[in-house]
């Protein structure tokens, strides 16, 4: 079963985490506590066993990483984790989850092996001639969905339910929307049912969801390297979500992503994650949750420049010490504007002065995303069903003839006509 074929082995790399293809040869470098014991193991695909464990020994250490340099590996045909204390683990950082292929699926605590890593697929020819479309916030509308849920509704057609393939199918629909912005909830590889114990234990992935319970968002740590494979058509999620991220570029769509960061989390880990898809897979911009998230940081860093970070909000004069910047990449999202609109929309008294507020709110530091509807407060249907009421009251006391009433930014506007729309 273990070390049933012999290859050369040297000291790795230590400063990129995860397996990482270099001249001559594989990378593999994990974080390891220095009085646990790790090894390497390595997998022929298809395989229920490991062919080869490599121990991770002293030698191979520097601090907490251990690494390891295959000289020759070729990773086609092969998969991988690593056995800490005993306990199976995949790579927090591995670029590809295989063994979770089905969304929602339970499984075995006997088979430590079932979920293993996989090596990157991707193709970086894919982003000739690809430009993102850099649209302004003040000029963006943001459509925010779940790549599962929003492209499995029996309402919407496509062949490809469910998946990153399935999105794509839905542009030109988002296109007469007049969608410029896409924000997806998170789509990384994350744990929608409870882990099995052997893996908790291992706390490589630390969970933050009740026994029992689906994780259908997905709000939770996970494998911020990896897309989620569950939510792909094929056997390769990573070339699927860069071809989603094509065609939306394609269509004068930016593609927002959604991340969840808690506590636990490193925050040098969480700028190397957004680096990592930023390069690979040009994603235009990150929706950053969670206590793990430390703003000032990485809304300095230099690579993400260019790139829109929206936050729960972050020390303007920390990270811009001598004014504001030319290009505003960074954005507040929070749920005042929401919650005022609500209560304007049924007629509280006094809310104009806040909403009007909240309208004109444009800072010149940053810029402010503002949600009408939102899975974490009213849904797109309490909205509508909130007008067609108060188009009803409002007919009833006019005494006029049925119209449709549309809020705008200071008054009511009425459109007489359109009787189906107010019965």
């Amino acid at each position: 079963m273990i070390d049933r074929k012999e290859r050369p082995i040297k000291a790795g790399v230590p400063k990129t985490l995860g397996a990482v293809k270099q001249d001559g040869g594989y990378n593999f470098a994990v974080e390891v506590p220095q009085e646990k014991r790790a090894s390497l193991l390595l997998y022929r695909r298809g395989e229920e066993l490991p062919e080869q464990e490599i121990v991770l020994s002293d030698q191979f250490r520097t601090g907490d990483i251990a690494a390891v340099f295959l000289p020759g590996f070729n990773a086609r045909g092969y998969e991988y984790n690593y056995k800490i204390d005993g306990v199976v683990v995949p790579d927090p950082y591995a670029r590809k989850i295989v063994g979770k292929e089905k969304f929602a699926e339970s499984l075995s605590e006997k088979n430590p092996h079932q979920v293993r890593c996989g090596f990157w697929d991707g193709s970086q020819q894919i982003w000739e001639g690809d430009r993102s479309p850099q649209i302004p916030y003040e000029e963006m509308i943001l459509y925010k969905v779940h790549v599962r849920g929003y492209t499995r509704s029996p309402k919407l057609k496509g062949r490809y339910k469910g998946t990153f393939r399935g999105l794509s199918e839905k542009i030109p629909y988002l296109k007469e929307l007049g969608i410029n912005g896409l924000e997806i909830m998170p789509a990384y590889e994350f744990w929608e049912i409870p882990v099995p114990a052997a893996l908790e234990n291992g706390k490589m992935i630390r969970m933050r969801q009740e026994w029992g319970r689906l994780n259908f968002w997905g709000y939770t740590a996970g494998y911020y390297f990896a897309p989620k494979s569950s939510y792909a058509s094929s056997a390769n999620p990573i070339l699927e979500f860069q071809r989603l991220v094509r065609s939306l570029h394609d269509a004068g769509i930016e593609l927002i992503m959604e991340f969840f960061f808690p506590k636990e989390v490193n925050p040098v880990a969480v700028l190397e994650v957004l680096r990592f898809w930023k390069w690979n897979y040009h994603v235009d911009g990150f929706h950053l949750l969670g206590e793990g998230v430390w703003p000032d940081m990485i809304l300095r860093d230099p690579m993400l420049r260019n790139t829109k970070l929206i936050v729960g909000g972050f020390d303007n004069h920390a990270v811009y010490p001598d004014g504001p910047p030319k290009l505003r990449n960074v954005a507040v999202s929070h749920y005042g504007f929401e919650q005022t609109m609500r209560r304007l929309l049924k007629s509280d008294e006094d809310m104009l002065p806040a909403a009007l507020g909240l309208i004109r709110e444009n800072p010149s530091a940053h810029g402010v995303i503002h949600y009408m509807a939102s899975q974490d407060g009213f849904t797109m249907m309490d909205m509508v069903s909130m007008i067609i009421g108060i188009m009803r009251r409002t007919v009833r006391i006019m005494r006029m003839e049925p119209a449709i009433i549309i809020p705008g930014t200071v008054e009511w506007k009425v459109l007489p006509g359109a009787k189906q729309c107010a019965n």
